[in-house]
């Protein structure tokens, strides 16, 4: 523990340092692998009208031994994520038709994961479940263990007011549905599917109090399945590939217009990955420069700023790489990933001394998972070297 960290915070970063030790080390809460969609408890439930279109008669159900059957080539993808099984429901009007998707899985943190990757990208948040998002023709949001898809499939054409009225009507209908299947998955208590009601009261007295954190970064940032720190909840804004400058353009809708109490800043390992060599020094500086700025902004604004060190990448898990950084280390020439770990350990030991002139809050990650030659231990990384496990 640093002993320039202010006391009045030791107790909170403790807490956070725990949770993300025992984060990296075990799995996410565990539910059940049972699947409560194959024998119709959900669909049977749902309404058998929403305006013109009528509920499909029969609905179709895939498990693990099925799913190429629907989805062909992304099926691994959700094995990858504890897929349990997956519920497919149509409504249908003449040649229009809805498509609800209701898919389990074994824990929370991977349909929270599904929905962060199909909706990367997207603003359009909408208030629904457990975290939500609205496009034109297409609603997903998640609950609990559950991630649900409602796509309209439609034939209207160009641009005019009749159009549009009818596109608003389609999309208000598409609403429909999807708050009746929220309200049974929330009305299933002591059925088998857990009812979210009373996390998301805690969750909104939460925010009343303004009592959450954002985490802010890329790709490490954005697969970090924490719900809550220190009793606030967590609010996961870690975009993937994005650079230090990046978080920084974003910084203000993002972070600054939802006015958490804290905001964990992490993440400069692509400014090195996407900058060439003989530009490295000025993206270095950037990175400082967007850290300096993002830190200004958040004590303006009374949000307390926590940096994290970057973490260091290994070799791809390739007999190949071993066998190129063995040759390249005989004939005297630096790898990429040593090239790469340098300016990590720069900047963090910038990170270092610049936490203790501000006397911010620090999250020390790289020492956390690294061996004593400043590489990424292998159990904390993904073959690629780089992503963390």
């Amino acid at each position: 523990m640093k002993r320039w960290l202010p006391s009045i915070f030791l107790q909170f970063t403790i807490a956070i340092f725990l949770i993300l030790f025992s984060l990296i080390s075990a799995r996410s809460e565990k539910t059940t692998d049972k699947c409560f969609i194959n024998n119709n408890e959900i669909f049977s439930m749902l309404p058998g009208r929403i305006g013109d279109y009528e509920k499909a008669a029969t609905f179709k159900s895939f498990s693990s031994s099925n799913l190429f059957d629907y989805m062909n080539g992304n099926a691994p993808y959700y094995f990858d994520h504890g897929f349990v099984c997956l519920g497919v429901q149509e409504y249908r009007k003449d040649k229009k038709a809805f498509l609800l998707e209701l898919y389990q899985f074994k824990c929370r943190n991977e349909a929270r994961k599904i929905f962060s990757d199909e909706t990367t990208g997207s603003k359009n948040k909408f208030n629904i479940g457990e975290d939500g998002s609205l496009e034109r023709c297409y609603l997903s949001f998640y609950q609990r263990n559950y991630f649900v898809k409602l796509m309209c499939f439609d034939e209207w054409q160009g641009n005019g007011a009749e159009s549009e009225r009818k596109q608003n009507i389609q999309m208000s209908q598409l609403v429909e549905l999807a708050r009746s299947l929220e309200k049974i998955l929330t009305e299933r208590t002591g059925k088998n599917l857990v009812s979210t009601t009373s996390r998301e009261a805690a969750k909104k007295a939460f925010f009343k109090e303004n009592k959450h954190i954002i985490l802010i970064g890329a790709s490490y940032a954005k697969g970090w399945p924490l719900d809550e720190i220190a009793g606030m909840t967590v609010i996961n804004k870690g975009i993937s590939g994005e650079q230090s400058f990046e978080m920084l353009s974003r910084f203000d809708e993002d972070v600054l217009s939802v006015k958490p109490k804290a905001v964990i800043i992490w993440g400069f390992i692509n400014d090195i990955f996407r900058s060439k060599r003989q530009e490295i020094d000025a993206a270095l500086q950037r990175v400082k420069t967007s850290f300096e700025k993002m830190v200004k902004l958040s004590k303006d604004n009374g949000i307390i700023p926590i940096l994290a060190t970057e973490v260091t990448v290994r070799p791809k898990d390739s007999w190949k790489e071993t066998l190129a950084g063995w040759v390249g280390g005989l004939m005297g020439k630096e790898s990429y990933q040593n090239y790469v770990n340098q300016h990590v350990l720069d900047v963090n030991q910038w990170l270092n001394y610049f936490a203790k002139q501000q006397n911010l809050l620090l999250l020390d990650l790289q020492p956390i998972i690294s061996d004593s030659r400043n590489v990424r231990k292998k159990d904390y990384a993904t073959e690629d070297g780089s992503h963390i496990s």
